[in-house]
């Protein structure tokens, strides 16, 4: 994910978040066990995080969040992050 930010095939957490929901829905369909995906999206979300708020607080990029706290706050919940666990900077970076 980190990797991408900057591509033009970055499509950003709010479309990560969507895919979530459209991932869960097809395991629930094949009665499929996605709790170790959602331990590994966990995972990827907060080094995702650590690096966008380094890219963003320490670098002076602009941020590729795109999407509101709402929404990061529900895709959270989905796959088990907790958000003291993130940089306190973290809602910092989404749209308002």
């Amino acid at each position: 994910m980190v990797e991408n930010r900057d591509k033009g095939l970055y499509r950003g957490l709010e479309r990560c978040a969507a895919n979530w929901d459209r991932v869960v829905g097809f395991c629930e369909r094949e009665n499929l066990d996605i709790s170790e995906l959602a331990e590994e999206v966990c995972k990827g979300v907060k080094y995702f995080f650590n690096a966008e708020v380094n890219d963003v607080i320490s670098l002076g990029k602009s941020t590729c969040i795109n999407c509101t706290v709402e929404t990061l706050g529900d895709f959270f919940n989905k796959v088990g992050v907790d958000p003291a666990s993130l940089p306190k900077e973290w809602k910092r970076l989404s749209e308002k």
